[in-house]
């Protein structure tokens, strides 16, 4: 059960238009719960058969357009909210960085993400696909591939910029939730 995700909505006017990148499939669940928005939706299935990690012949691709493919979206797209689930935790520290500096250009001062975290990344991270059924429920379905980077709330706050962590908070399973906002310089 999720401790902070409902920070990344508070706040939000829902007169006003929202939007919202969800690194994930578009859960079904997740597609109910933003139809209660005015809101521009987008899904980026960063794990699937098209996804970052390599193409069908299994090649790496190159590092420069790794996600500029995949994170290309209109020039005056400025996310609210991002939902980044536990994709970054399968990404190593340069890829980590890679894509904070391919999304930096789609945010703004008020932009809020939610992540999920390993607390050890000695210990077992588990990947899942995750449904938002409302701000304090999740489905999750796992994943087919393995966890290979597991970062810690370190990990991710060392390599994230803009985002900083604002908040933490430990949960089962070897997971931490992160409430991540953009560092206001």
């Amino acid at each position: 059960m999720p401790q902070l995700l409902h920070l990344a909505f508070e706040g939000i006017d829902a007169s006003r238009s929202l939007t919202v990148l969800d690194i994930g499939a578009g859960m079904p669940e997740s597609v109910r719960f933003f139809s209660r928005y005015r809101c521009r939706l987008y899904f980026v299935d960063l794990f699937g058969e098209t996804g970052f990690a390599s193409d069908r012949r299994g090649r790496r691709r190159p590092r420069e357009t790794l996600f500029g493919r995949f994170l290309d979206f209109p020039r005056d797209t400025s996310f609210d909210i991002c939902l980044f689930w536990d994709f970054l935790n399968y990404l190593t520290n340069p890829l980590l960085r890679d894509f904070a500096q391919t999304l930096r250009h789609y945010v703004h001062d008020d932009t809020r993400a939610h992540a999920f975290a390993a607390f050890s990344n000695a210990l077992p991270f588990v990947g899942l696909r995750f449904g938002l059924e409302d701000t304090d429920r999740l489905t999750t379905r796992p994943l087919a591939v393995e966890v290979p980077h597991p970062h810690t709330r370190k990990h991710i706050a060392d390599s994230l910029w803009p985002f900083s962590v604002a908040r933490a908070a430990l949960l089962e399973q070897n997971r931490q939730e992160l409430l991540l906002e953009v560092r206001r310089i």
